[in-house]
């Protein structure tokens, strides 16, 4: 028999509920997936995450969810800023500040 590797990412599909509009009622679609997620700590990149996109269908409210188990780099790792400019120049990438 075969084995086959998962990735560390939960996918919503294998077994998790997809996230729920509480105006409407309705369950979210994916909208877009690899969506880079940079956690600003007093101005500066601490930790880069990879996330989906959802969007309500009736509402068009938009979340971002589907995070993986833990950063795709950190702030003092090798090529961070490097990862950091690529989901950028993609125009894919958004910036939380925690303060």
């Amino acid at each position: 028999m075969t084995e086959v590797s998962r990735t560390e990412k939960q996918v919503v599909g294998g077994g998790y509920h997809k996230p729920v509009c509480v105006a409407c009622s309705r369950e979210l679609r994916p909208e877009k997936n690899g969506i880079g997620i940079l956690d600003m700590v007093r101005g500066k990149g601490y930790e880069l995450w990879d996330a989906d996109k959802w969007k309500c269908p009736a509402c068009g409210i938009e979340v971002i969810g589907g995070f993986g188990q833990g950063p795709v780099r950190s702030h003092f790792e090798d090529r961070f800023a490097q990862l950091v400019d690529s989901y950028r120049e993609r125009e894919n990438l958004t910036e939380v500040h925690y303060d």
